[in-house]
């Protein structure tokens, strides 16, 4: 783990945080001693749809429903996600979502 030795200025802070691979390269930031120990990027660098984060809620909501049935409190539940975007597929996507 690497602590920070400064403070970072609000404007830094943005300026980091709104790094995107077509515009601005990864920002390097210092730890101890002035030496580099890490780059921040915005988070679309791996993935920016945010399907990544939903299909994690869904899956622990599905998890937390399980042990609900299993315990008879509640019957069954399904979840479902709803993907929109604008780009025309040529044909429908394979699976469920």
């Amino acid at each position: 783990m690497h602590f920070v030795e400064s403070q970072l200025t609000y404007s830094a802070v943005v300026g980091l945080s709104c790094r995107s691979p077509y515009f601005q390269p990864a920002g390097e930031f210092d730890c101890q001693n002035n030496k580099p120990c890490g780059h921040i990027a915005d988070g679309g660098y791996s993935e920016n749809s945010g399907f990544s984060t939903i299909f994690q809620i869904y899956v622990n909501l599905q998890e937390q429903a399980n042990l609900l049935i299993a315990e008879g409190k509640i019957k069954l539940i399904k979840f479902n996600i709803i993907f929109i975007s604008n780009v025309i597929l040529p044909t429908a996507p394979d699976g469920e979502f």
